[in-house]
This record gives structure tokens, C-alpha cells and sequence, in this order.
């Protein structure tokens, strides 16, 4: 599922990008390569932090495709 719709972020990328050691959502965008546009994502972003997981429903072990 996209979670970041103007960075086109999905639940499997904001997972690896928290596993990976990002405690903000901030640091998130900063992994991912990108930066906050408009905000809306913000708070599924922050139940995923939470969570140190993809929200319910995320597709098993999926990685993230690397952005060009």
C-alpha cells in the first residue's frame, strides 16, 4: 500500500526504512531520498514508527525497490 502519495513511499519501504534504524518521520524521507511535501502521510508514517513494522496488511517480506 502507498503511504506517501507525492513520494510514491509504500508501507514496505517506510518498514525497511524504520528497521533499518529511523526514529523520526523525518529520518524516514531522509532514507527514503525524498522530503516531506504536503504532510498528510505523517501520521500512518508515525503508527509505523510505533509499530517498528509495516501496518497491518502489508505484503509479507517485500523490499523496497531502490529509487533512481
Amino acid at each position: 500500500m502507498i503511504v506517501c502519495l507525492c513520494n510514491g513511499l509504500t508501507e514496505e519501504e517506510v518498514g525497511d526504512a524504520v528497521r533499518s534504524g529511523c526514529r523520526s518521520v523525518r529520518e524516514i524521507f531522509a532514507a527514503c531520498g525524498c522530503l516531506k511535501q504536503c504532510g498528510k502521510c505523517e501520521r500512518e508514517m508515525a503508527a509505523i514508527l510505533r509499530s517498528g513494522r509495516p501496518a497491518e496488511g502489508a505484503a509479507g517480506d517485500r523490499r523496497a525497490v531502490p529509487r533512481s
